[in-house]
């Protein structure tokens, strides 16, 4: 992968074991998905998608479970992706951060 802030794409050649490597735009690396612009939409898109299922989970439950259980649900299901590595990709735009404001209010509100 190739660092780069502009547009331009960068054509190297790099070989290990006379084996070319491969040029990606975005790799997941400890569970963190760097593209490389590191803008982060990727990891955003991501965690996104597995604090969705969280909250779908907690709205299918919110009736049934006390709001203890609905706590313990909401920080093994939710918290989570929202925490993990988030000092690294946290330095993103507002505008994209903006979908995982919602998608963690809308977790919140079953367990109130």
């Amino acid at each position: 992968m190739v660092f780069n802030k502009g547009r331009n794409n960068y054509n190297f050649n790099i070989s290990m074991n006379n084996k070319p490597l491969l040029n990606v735009h975005c790799t997941k690396f400890l569970g963190v998905y760097i593209d490389d612009k590191l803008s982060w939409k990727d990891h955003v898109q991501y965690v996104s998608v597995q604090i969705s299922r969280g909250v779908g989970i907690l709205s299918k439950l919110k009736f049934t479970l006390p709001q203890r259980a609905l706590r313990l649900i909401y920080l093994s299901l939710v918290l989570p992706h929202l925490s993990y590595c988030c000092s690294i990709w946290s330095g993103t735009t507002k505008s994209i951060l903006n979908k995982h404001f919602i998608l963690q209010k809308r977790a919140v509100r079953p367990i109130t």
